[in-house]
């Protein structure tokens, strides 16, 4: 898929966003740190959630991809099966029927 190598990037990218304004708010508005300290903090965490985001992203895109093929094997489309089986048999009997024809 197209998509596999971007999405535990955006995952990543959003959880550690998401960390950094957490730890903002938490630190500046409701513990009164002063605002060096609490940027510096907010960028420690956000460092940190990055690679666990990484990790996450990666985790749910092998499932999402797994699930997808699941549902393929267990619901074919009647267009693709069509088309793969003539090549199939004209393989199988391209040498059967030259020696039927001798």
């Amino acid at each position: 898929m197209e998509c596999s190598t971007i999405q535990p990037r955006i995952i990543a990218t959003c959880f550690s966003i998401t960390a950094f304004v957490a730890a903002l708010l938490i630190g500046a508005i409701w513990a009164g740190n002063p605002m060096l300290t609490v940027l510096y903090r907010a960028l420690i965490v956000m460092l940190v959630c990055y690679p666990i985001g990484l990790v996450v992203g990666g985790i749910l895109q092998r499932v999402i991809e797994e699930d997808i093929e699941a549902y393929r094997q267990a619901h074919p489309i009647p267009g693709e099966e069509d088309s793969q089986t003539p090549s199939e048999e004209t393989a199988d009997d391209g040498p059967a029927g030259a020696a039927g024809g001798t």
